[in-house]
């Protein structure tokens, strides 16, 4: 979270001379930094029309919604915003097609879903919504 040139970080203890090169490392590659970040994923924002769940994520709750078809499986979901800014990262990597599209076509319990890396609370909470939207439909 710092942003470079770093300084005052406390040394490893007996590791001087290689943590003051990874200090001089950041701060070299950050005065080199012409590459881009790499375009997020565009998170799924059209709302549906569904079942809406509340699912808690890191810190906060959000509203996830899901929709059926007529033989029961997934037709659609989608994740709302937290009541926690401290969910916002880890629900823009969890609220995207990569991630929700693996939902769609499957009947609950939905099991085998691979979770986002980086938002394992969150996707867990977003497929335990699912699974609870279903039940409130049987």
């Amino acid at each position: 979270g710092k942003v470079p040139p770093v300084e005052g970080v406390d040394v490893a203890s007996g590791a001087t001379v290689s943590s003051n090169a990874i200090i001089n490392a950041v701060n070299e590659a950050a005065a080199n930094n012409t590459v881009e970040a790499p375009a997020e994923e565009e998170a799924i924002a059209e709302p549906i029309e569904g079942i809406t769940v509340e699912a808690s994520g890191l810190t906060g709750k959000f509203p996830v919604t899901v929709s059926f078809n007529d033989d029961g499986s997934v037709k659609a979901v989608t994740v709302g915003e937290s009541d926690s800014a401290n969910d916002v990262s880890f629900l823009a990597i969890a609220n995207t097609e990569a991630f929700l599209s693996q939902f769609i076509g499957k009947v609950p319990p939905v099991e085998g879903v691979d979770v986002a890396s980086g938002a394992t609370v969150s996707s867990n909470a977003i497929i335990n919504a699912v699974n609870e939207a279903y039940a409130s439909v049987q």
